[in-house]
């Protein structure tokens, strides 16, 4: 039987772009609410995937039977909203980053323990199979010992304006949103982050946020990240993953329009000894349509969540891998702001709002030179 399902959060840049393809031929959920702060955009996700209705408050849409909650609404909304939902009794998966701040995390943590329900995070490329494979092969010993992961993903500038990060209470721009996602497979890849050394930048002073940051992570066994990721350029996204090894590089790249609203694969390469080449690209289906429903990265994750709920399934992106993530991200702005090397585990939050000022202060008067 379907499990009744609320989304929190409908923008035309999130839910209406990932979830449509997703849940409109799905037999694990039945969306009974919709609710976002614009009606339109509840409309619009509702007319999409072609059931549930518009909620007219966050309330409504955790009751009249619903069992899990999708939260979807711009990061500084996680938080609160994940918390209404599990004391509502509601499983929930909440999109990445899980929160703002380490303490936003742990909060909704705290809460899913109370209630006993379950919390997976956002983290959909590890229902990806390119990133599956390259998970395997890591854990397979294929590339051997791990020296580093180099990650690299520049988008298309600006920031739509109906972009989330184009508001500055979200306390991050470009790298909070993508970090999120290299952080958090380089964790699965290379382990539990020790240090972190980062650079932030505001290259259009007009925005609120970090459109450019780069970051180096020192793994637990040794192995070293580094994590490219702006928002400044022109023409298409590019999203890159070398990872090495001993016994070879594993290259994982896509350029297309955007990776995660595409059914297109990343193209994967691996490089072995003596100049050996291989393909490895994992091929989707003739028909995208089945493509998207079977092994879509949403569908997978989606269908995953319903096992956890159904106590069928060990869940494979829990509410730890969420604060992890968010905890090196914030590292990142810290070494950013102090100029020096942050070590982990946190011993105190930064001031993201403070950091954010200054970087804001710091870009406009930088224009007005």
């Amino acid at each position: 039987m379907a499990l009744r399902l609320a989304i929190i959060g409908a923008g035309p840049a999130g839910a209406q772009v990932m979830y449509p393809p997703a849940l409109a031929g799905s037999d694990r959920f039945e969306v009974a609410w919709v609710y976002d702060p614009d009606r339109k955009n509840s409309a619009a996700l509702v007319d999409a995937i072609g059931q549930g209705r518009p909620a007219a408050s966050l309330q409504e849409a955790l009751t009249d039977g619903v069992e899990a909650a999708i939260i979807a609404s711009p990061v500084q909304f996680h938080r609160p909203q994940a918390i209404a939902a599990l004391e509502s009794g509601l499983h929930v998966l909440v999109e990445k980053p899980m929160a703002r701040t380490l303490s936003g995390c742990r909060a909704i943590q705290r809460a899913a323990a109370a209630a006993g329900r379950v919390l997976m995070v956002g983290f959909m490329k590890r229902f990806d199979r390119s990133f599956e494979r390259a998970t395997e092969m890591v854990g397979g010993g294929e590339l051997g010992t791990m020296i580093e992961v180099r990650c690299d993903w520049s988008h298309r500038s600006p920031f739509p304006a109906h972009e989330s990060r184009a508001h500055p209470q979200t306390w991050g721009g470009t790298f909070q949103d993508h970090g999120s996602h290299t952080i958090d497979l380089c964790r699965l890849w290379l382990g539990d982050i020790e240090q972190v050394s980062a650079e932030m930048k505001i290259a259009f002073g007009e925005r609120y946020n970090e459109d450019v940051g780069a970051a180096i992570c020192l793994h637990a066994q040794g192995a070293i990240s580094t994590h490219n990721i702006s928002r400044v350029h022109t023409g298409r996204m590019m999203e890159s993953y070398d990872l090495v090894g001993t016994r070879g590089r594993l290259r994982i790249q896509y350029s297309g329009r955007a990776s995660y609203a595409s059914a297109d694969p990343f193209q994967m390469t691996f490089f072995g000894p003596g100049g050996t080449t291989r393909d490895l690209t994992v091929r989707p289906l003739a028909n995208i349509r089945a493509e998207i429903a079977r092994n879509g990265r949403y569908a997978r994750e989606l269908n995953h969540f319903a096992d956890c709920i159904a106590g069928e399934a060990e869940n494979r992106a829990p509410g730890d891998a969420g604060s992890a993530a968010v905890e090196a991200v914030n590292a990142a702005f810290a070494s950013a702001a102090s100029g020096a090397k942050v070590t982990l585990p946190l011993q105190v939050e930064p001031d993201l709002a403070a950091f954010f000022e200054a970087l804001r202060n710091g870009a406009r008067d930088r224009d007005r030179r």
